[in-house]
């Protein structure tokens, strides 16, 4: 299906072409790019549509935008979809208003009513797969009667398959404690904002009977954390309370025995119960182990919670029991997934009415959106199952397959530390891996050659195959192990079995920009949360071990209250039963290895973890590593060892000493005592001095004053000026020393009505014929000025008069405005099209590029002076502004030597007096203006104004093309949400696209990729951060 590059609101994206798609679709993600930069008017629906994978989805938003493709632009209607896989997807309907001709040949669009435009198109080889599908699975090829019973189904179901959460008949959950002592917990407090957001949470969930009022002895602390979909989730830290609860005897689902049942299936359908705990009522006297608090009030569950360490079993005990008669016939459930599986489509309709109608007696209801039916793949606990077989799912060592070759000796040594940890399982590991340590020779030149690709890939197969890479034994306990760099985040699941620890899933994740600038914990922290999200059918409802290699993460394991993103992190873990353990991270290759699986072969620096996201009112807290005393921070450091074991040993290394445990340096002529800092808290100590509330933000000088007066490292000057000088905040905060001079630019016009400028004067008090603007049009050749005075400045008003100008002395080759919405707007740009004029803009908050500018000075104060003159009242505006055009016109022009009727008419206005004492005849030219003599009065004036402009200043050479730089904030442009005088001063970073004059650029915002332009005045270079 083909793909081309659109235009929505000055955003570029990309837009599939979708024959097939009855309805147009945009991204709810990509909705909220365009309100950071307009707001996008909403109209209310209810529409069901049904997806490729059979799914029905309600739509109850659609959006009204303005598509253009190249000079081309439509109005288009959209349904709002929060989980696509393309920001905008154009339907039949588009397609037939655009009246769009695709050629597959020549891979290009043209148009019915314009056939020499051509656009040019690319296709992804992955639509194939269903594009609205969250799991991508191939629809099982039913026929048309099929396809008609499985949609009566869901019409016939549609009390069960609804988003209402259901009430499970006749069944109550009973939790038992092993102490009789009640725990009670302090509330976590929360701002009056937050707290009265928690409160009408809570206030919700009272009305819909979910919980209730408590006076139950037992407390645990409670908030709530945002959703993906915008929500809020409640969150209850049951940790203390899981310490008491009896496990429940149970047996959980049996992970092996679901692959056997599901053997010699063809067909499946997949269902997803309603916030399945929410549904299973709780026994009267378990309602108090429930209770939460908060800093206002005291609640407790009417039904089974989410956090308690016993609601899996609790749903397991539920689906037992209504559903033993057809459970592993044709329904296996893991948890609250249930699949429908059968051999033929004629049976799994059948099997699917029994199941449906099972769940309504039940009371249970399940989540529409999350249906898929009749799929003829399915994917389940690191299988896939497909055409009756079950097979290993690529997913577990894609990770793996996918590591690059390496490129760098570097690379060599984390790809053998990958594969040495799998050692003794892989027959003749030494001799495979023999051409892989030549390369790590240092008299050997590091050249990759097919004898090293080939001794790489059967490694790789190595890996992947028995008897590496086992199935998971669910009897056996678990161990995942995780690891964080400052490009990825990885997860290796692994089982210690009869023979040794094997492998049995691998996971990797490249950051985005954002999480690359997460502190060294927060990685670490997110490695873990991605490991378990993705591990979770296996680890879930077992106990198993979470060894990292990042010391911090096990304190701040026991502070989820103090650390308020990691705390969230945190809270979720509570599903889990699990003990963590610190493992060196030479002990880590594997998911150390995996981390960099994304690095792009140049070898990091030292200063390269960013501290951007560490909070500020908590800079002690945000720093776990400072928990952790220095000593032991440089017995963990290879340099510090080294010299340590030297003066141990009796030798004289000159100017350092070990005082109390500690390595010490002299400095200086007077042996002043710094601290050595490991290679690790370089960064630590760089951001407490100039990023925490400690240092403020400080200069390099300062900073690095700060640092020096207590510690010592090898470079530490050069390494805190590069840190300190590509700080993304002091860049956008603080004021550049040095104000840009730029040269003027502009050069001086050539021919009447060739380019005219037009600008909005107002609002203004409103005259008694109801005007309060004065559209403002002034050809740049002659001066000739046309003045409208309007009710509104808006596009339509701006069309209605310039259609008047244009049909009176015709359409100009240019028309040059600012950057105000009534200019830029579609309607503005269809009308120009329309007369054939180009349109021109000047640079955002640089009026003096825009000539109407001038004559706006003009008309306001001589508007005063007329109004002043005949003592008129303020509103009399519009009634004396016909005599200042008539004036203006009229008169001596410095610029062009003349009046600019003398241009513009070739005659000179006459006045009254001139028609009663017939004075024409002295007005009328022996010759008619000549063109030279004008043009070189144009230029004499643009040399003068050019000299006193330039007066002082140098032109600017520094920018150029593809150069990163921030942007200068004006009033005009920062939300009113806070005091402007402790707003950013620059924003960015923004990339220079191009030149439209030698003073004005072409920007892309990085991450909007919003299209914008600005004078260089208002540009400083921006400087990045090694990543």
């Amino acid at each position: 299906m083909p793909l081309v590059l659109v235009e929505i609101n000055n955003i570029r994206v990309l837009a599939l072409l979708d024959t097939g798609a009855s309805y147009n679709f945009i991204s709810a993600k990509f909705v909220s790019k365009l309100n950071k930069i307009g707001t996008v008017k909403y109209t209310p629906c209810s529409s069901v549509v049904m997806l490729p994978d059979s799914s029905m989805v309600r739509v109850r938003k659609q959006v009204k935008v303005f598509v253009r493709i190249a000079s081309l632009s439509w109005p288009i209607s959209f349904y709002e979809f929060s989980s696509l896989n393309f920001d905008v997807i154009l339907g039949i309907p588009s397609l037939n208003k655009m009246k769009v001709i695709l050629n597959f040949e020549s891979k290009n669009i043209s148009f019915e009513f314009n056939r020499d435009i051509k656009i040019p198109f690319s296709s992804s080889p992955n639509l194939r797969k269903g594009i609205l599908s969250s799991i991508c699975e191939v629809k099982y090829n039913l026929n048309q009667v099929q396809n008609q019973q499985i949609a009566s189904l869901i019409t016939q179901y549609s009390d069960v398959l609804t988003k209402e959460v259901g009430i499970v008949r006749n069944f109550e959950y009973e939790i038992k404690v092993s102490s009789s002592k009640p725990i009670y917990k302090t509330p976590f407090y929360l701002n009056p904002v937050k707290q009265k957001e928690l409160d009408d949470h809570l206030q919700h969930l009272l009305e819909k009977g979910i919980i209730r009022r408590s006076t139950s002895p037992y407390a645990s602390p409670v908030f709530f954390v945002p959703k993906k979909d915008s929500g809020k989730r409640l969150v209850v830290d049951y940790r203390a309370i899981n310490k008491i609860i009896e496990y429940d005897p149970f047996p959980p689902a049996n992970q092996q025995a679901i692959f056997a049942y599901l053997q010699g299936a063809k067909i499946f359908t997949l269902f997803d119960m309603n916030a399945a705990f929410h549904q299973i009522q709780l026994a009267e006297d378990s309602k108090k182990y429930t209770a939460f608090v908060t800093p206002t009030s005291h609640y407790e569950y009417n039904y089974l919670p989410f956090g308690l360490k016993i609601s899996p079993t609790g749903l397991n005990r539920l689906i037992a029991r209504e559903f033993a008669d057809i459970r592993f016939k044709f329904l296996i459930n893991y948890f609250d997934d249930f699949i429908v599986f059968s051999k033929s489509p004629s049976e799994h309709i059948t099997h699917l009415q029994i199941v449906l109608e099972r769940f309504r007696m039940c009371g249970i209801t399940l989540n529409p959106e999350k249906a898929r039916f009749a799929m003829s793949k399915l994917r389940i606990l690191g299988h896939v199952v497909s055409s009756g077989c079950v097979q290993l799912d690529p997913q577990r060592i894609e990770a793996v397959q996918n590591l690059p070759i390496p490129k760098s000796v570097k690379q060599v040594q984390q790809f053998i530390g990958i594969v040495s940890f799998c050692s003794k399982f892989i027959d003749k590991f030494s001799e495979i891996l023999a051409p892989l340590n030549e390369l790590k020779r240092k008299d050997s030149k590091f050249k990759i050659t097919d004898k090293h690709i080939l001794a790489i890939d059967n490694l790789k197969k190595a890996i992947c195959e028995a008897p590496v890479l086992r199935l998971p034994d669910f009897s056996i306990p678990f161990i995942v192990r995780t690891d964080a760099s400052n490009i990825g985040i990885s997860g290796v699941l692994l089982q210690k079995q009869e023979d040794g620890i094997h492998p049995i899933a691998f996971v990797s994740k490249k950051l985005s920009d954002t999480e690359k600038k997460y502190s060294t914990y927060e990685k670490e922290s997110l490695a873990v949360m991605f490991a378990l999200d993705k591990f979770k059918d296996y680890v879930t409802d077992s106990l198993f071990t979470l060894q990292v290699d990042c010391d911090a993460i096990r304190w701040l394991v026991n502070h989820p209250s103090q650390l308020s993103k990691f705390g969230r992190w945190i809270l979720k873990l509570s599903k889990f039963n699990f003990t963590i353990e610190h493992i060196p991270g030479s002990q880590n290759n594997v998911a150390d290895g995996l981390s960099r699986l994304f690095d792009d072969c140049q070898e990091p620096s030292p200063s390269a973890d960013t501290q951007h996201s560490i909070t500020f009112l908590n800079s002690i807290l945000e720093l776990p590593e400072s928990f952790v005393s220095i000593n032991k921070h440089q017995q963990s450091d290879e340099f510090c060892e080294l010299i340590r074991n030297r003066l141990q040993s009796g030798q004289d290394v000159n100017n350092f000493a070990i005082e109390n445990g500690l390595l010490i340096r002299y400095v200086g002529r007077n042996r002043l005592k710094r601290v050595v800092i490991p290679e690790k808290l370089y960064n630590l100590i760089i951001y407490y001095f100039h990023d925490s509330k400690f240092g403020n933000h400080n200069s390099v000088t300062k900073t690095y004053r700060s640092i020096a007066k207590r510690f010592w490292w090898n470079a530490m000057y050069k390494q805190i000026r590069n840190y300190v000088s590509s700080c993304h905040l002091c860049q956008t905060c603080k004021p550049l020393n040095t104000q840009v001079n730029v040269h003027l630019a502009s050069s001086s016009p050539t021919v009447t009505w060739d380019k005219i400028y037009v600008d909005y004067v107002g609002p203004i008090i409103t005259s008694e014929q109801g005007y309060r603007f004065m559209l403002v049009c002034v050809d740049s050749f002659s001066k000739w000025l046309k003045v409208y005075p309007t009710r509104k400045a808006t596009a339509k008003v701006t069309c209605k008069y310039l259609t008047e100008l244009f049909s009176t002395y015709g359409p100009p080759k240019t028309l040059v405005s600012d950057n105000a919405k009534c200019f830029t707007s579609n309607l503005l740009f269809q009308f120009c099209m329309q007369w054939g004029v180009r349109q021109a803009f000047s640079s955002p908050y640089h009026p003096a590029s825009n000539m109407s500018e001038r004559c706006n000075r003009n008309l306001k104060y001589n508007l005063t002076l007329l109004i002043k003159q005949y003592a008129l009242e303020h509103k009399s505006w519009d009634q004396v502004l016909p005599f200042f055009i008539l004036n203006y016109n009229s008169t001596h022009h410095e610029a062009i030597g003349t009046s600019p009727a003398n241009i513009f008419l070739n005659r000179d206005i006459a006045t009254p007096l001139d028609n009663i004492w017939n004075l024409e005849s002295f007005l009328a030219r022996a010759d008619p203006p000549n063109l030279q003599e004008i043009h070189n009065h144009l230029k004499v004036a643009h040399e003068k104004a050019k000299k006193y402009y330039n007066r002082g200043k140098l032109p600017v050479t520094k920018f150029k093309i593809n150069q990163k730089v921030l942007v200068k904030h004006f009033p005009t442009s920062v939300p009113r949400v806070s005091d402007q005088k402790f707003t950013a001063i620059w924003s960015g970073p923004k990339i220079i696209r191009g030149f439209t004059s030698p003073v004005s650029v072409v920007l892309e915002d990085i991450e909007t990729n919003e299209i914008t332009r600005s004078h260089i005045q208002f540009l400083r270079p921006y400087k990045e951060r090694n990543s």
